[in-house]
C-alpha cells in the first residue's frame, strides 16, 4: 500500500460528494487502481507531474485492467481535480 499523494486525498473528497462507493487503492492483479467507484464499475487514476515519461506504462495497465477485469479507466491530471465541474459532476444528480 502506497501514502496516497495530496492530489489523490483531493479526488478522493470530491469523488465522495459524487458516487456512494469509492474504494481507494483496489487490486486487480498485478495492478492497483487509486480508486475503484464500485457501483460503476470505474477505475479512476490520479495522474500527478510524476506520471510524465510513464506513458507506455499507463496504457500497458489500462488495457490489462479492461481485458482482464473489464474495468475501464478514466485517468484524472491535476488540471481536472482542480477544476471538479469538469468530471465529477458527471455523477450528481440532476
Amino acid at each position: 500500500f502506497r501514502q496516497p499523494s495530496k492530489l489523490a486525498w483531493t479526488a478522493y473528497d470530491l469523488l465522495l460528494k459524487d458516487f456512494d462507493a469509492v474504494i481507494p487503492e483496489a487490486r486487480f492483479g498485478r495492478y492497483s487502481v487509486d480508486f475503484l467507484l464500485a457501483e460503476e464499475w470505474l477505475g479512476i487514476e490520479v495522474d500527478g507531474h510524476f506520471h510524465k515519461g510513464r506513458e507506455q506504462h499507463d496504457s500497458e495497465k489500462d488495457e490489462y485492467l479492461l481485458s482482464e477485469f473489464g474495468l475501464p479507466i478514466v485517468r484524472l491530471t491535476e488540471q481536472d481535480i482542480k477544476r471538479p465541474g469538469v468530471f465529477f459532476g458527471v455523477g450528481a444528480a440532476p
